[in-house]
């Protein structure tokens, strides 16, 4: 993949202490100032490790023109510089070997200056140019990108490693591209709250020149559709957006991909993860969907449940989500594998975290309700709730009353468990296997192995990071054309060892929207394993249910 395109980095040269520079462009007026600090990006000149005194300016970095020069001499994208000093004019020659003057690659032992932007005219092979550049120092520092443009030589950036490549053998790639993201917050969804945060550690903020752009919608959205529609459209209202990812679907999701649509914007790849609303409707204004696969899911929860001496599985949710087609469907299957199965189905209606009584008031209400309905229903129970914020009150009195609890519907080893069994898991960040080996620890020292579970890997986070990728592909023409391939592809790739199935959404009657996927992976049951339940077939009667 080509790492230019993943993100804004601007890298700018300098000529030497004699050359000044071009002029301001609109938003950098000749009076400013910025404070450069010296930059620890590397840099590759045809794969080769090349020093340049270079400075970082608001997240971009910034290198002598006559450096690139004696770098590239020799090669075929090669050229000349220069300079009229009564003229203030800076002239390159493209084809043209340079012709060194001295002091070219010498490294400064400064690591902060003030950079002012210069005012010399630049012209290439007779045509003027506008390129940016800022004085610092003496010496006058050039986008590398803009060079790169207008010589038409490679520029690649690899987020991870912190390396640009400068290549002579292909052209310059465009890499200005912006991906919006769009999730709740880090309190309602911690792990899609992270997932773009290991995103914009890749690929930078759109702040900084970078490619991600984070929207965060509020913590009480239910019954506020037009302020979603607003949040999630103004991403468009960015010339360079090119994709816009949602990672939960909540209502005006739909309302807001047709605005996008309505203003023109048809270059935009519009991608959404769990969508609240009809699936006829989102699949409509959606390029990809994705879920988790609720349906097989129905039967396996139930199954796993049995295995782990469920009598009885309460389903806890509110009308909000009761309203939403795949959530409604996944409820009746549950319903009907506990009667297969031989287990009692029940229903308990819980506040919703997203209306007036809040996150924290619906999670007290839940967590006072649950030893009455332990007592009401006994031990051999097996929990489940619909909302990522109740997992915690759930959990957290399922170890305490000796309930049981197959998985969330979040699918997180942090979604309730840190602050049900107050964890601190700061040093385990970023490492899923470790975080769920440090829970398991504790829920099984508190006697409660093999009566809780979860999913190995975060499904929100693998979302945004899966689709983020995905849409990357699918601007620079890396994708497969198989999307569901290239989704199982991109999961895994967020989360190393996790193994990662996909299907397309299918009504009952057969019939199906083939933008519509739905991932799975199998639940890990702390004190034992992997459940194993995912290798027996699902009876073809639950996949036609319809609720």
């Amino acid at each position: 993949m080509r790492k230019s395109n993943l993100f804004k980095l601007m890298l700018v040269l300098a000529l030497t202490a004699t050359l000044a520079f071009l002029p301001a462009t609109a938003k950098m007026a000749a009076g400013d100032t910025e404070l450069a600090t010296r930059s620890t990006a590397s840099i590759l000149v045809n794969n080769k490790p090349i020093d340049f005194d270079a400075f970082n300016i608001n997240g971009n970095n910034y290198f002598k023109l006559r450096d690139i020069a004696k770098a590239l001499n020799g090669s075929n994208k090669q050229f000349e510089v220069d300079w009229d000093g009564p003229a203030n004019l800076i002239t390159l020659s493209s084809g043209q070997a340079y012709t060194e003057v001295g002091g070219e690659l010498a490294i400064g032992s400064i690591d902060s200056r003030q950079a002012k932007p210069t005012t010399s005219k630049i012209y290439l092979d007779g045509k003027e140019i506008k390129l940016t550049a800022y004085h610092i120092g003496g010496n006058n520092y050039f986008k590398l990108r803009d060079l790169g443009q207008s010589l038409d030589f490679g520029v690649d950036w690899d987020g991870s490693k912190k390396t640009i490549t400068i290549s002579t053998d292909k052209s310059y790639t465009p890499e200005d591209y912006h991906i919006g993201m769009v999730t709740l917050s880090v309190y309602q969804s911690e792990d899609e709250f992270r997932g773009v945060e290991a995103l914009m550690e890749k690929y930078g903020k759109t702040e900084n020149g970078g490619m991600i752009k984070h929207v965060v919608l509020p913590d009480v959205f239910y019954g506020e559709r037009e302020l979603i529609i607003s949040v999630i459209a103004e991403l468009a209202d960015d010339p360079l957006m090119k994709a816009i990812i949602v990672n939960q679907g909540i209502e005006g999701t739909a309302g807001a991909f047709k605005k996008i649509r309505e203003k023109g914007r048809n270059d935009i790849i519009m991608m959404v993860n769990m969508p609240y609303e009809d699936p006829e409707v989102i699949s409509k204004v959606a390029d990809v969907i994705v879920d988790a696969d609720n349906v097989m899911r129905g039967y396996y929860d139930i199954l796993r449940a049995k295995e782990m001496g469920a009598k009885t599985f309460v389903h806890m949710s509110f009308p909000r989500h009761m309203g939403v087609y795949v959530l409604a469907r996944r409820k009746a299957i549950y319903e009907e594998a506990c009667k297969d199965l031989g287990l009692k189905f029940a229903f308990e209606t819980v506040p919703d975290p997203a209306s007036d009584i809040g996150v924290a008031g619906a999670q007290k209400t839940v967590y006072d309700m649950m030893p009455r309905l332990v007592e009401k229903y006994g031990k051999d129970t097996a929990f489940f709730t619909t909302n990522t914020g109740l997992h915690e009150p759930v959990i957290k009195r399922v170890v305490e009353l000796g309930a049981l609890f197959v998985d969330q519907d979040d699918m997180s080893p942090l979604c309730g468990y840190p602050w049900a069994l107050s964890l601190d898991l700061s040093s385990e960040a970023g490492d899923w296997t470790a975080i769920v080996k440090k829970i398991e620890a504790d829920v099984v020292a508190k006697g409660a192995g093999g009566r809780l579970g979860i999913w190995p890997f975060s499904y929100y986070y693998a979302a945004g990071i899966g689709l983020c990728e995905l849409a990357k592909d699918m601007i620079e023409g890396t994708a497969s054309g198989n999307t569901p391939d290239d989704l199982v592809a991109n999961f895994r790739a967020a989360t190393p060892a996790g193994d990662w199935v996909s299907s397309v959404f299918t009504y009952p009657d057969g019939s199906k929207i083939d933008n519509y996927y739905f991932l799975s992976m199998d639940t890990y049951i702390f004190g034992q394993g992997y459940s194993g339940v995912m290798s027996t077939p699902v009876p073809e009667k639950y996949l036609t249910i319809d609720p």
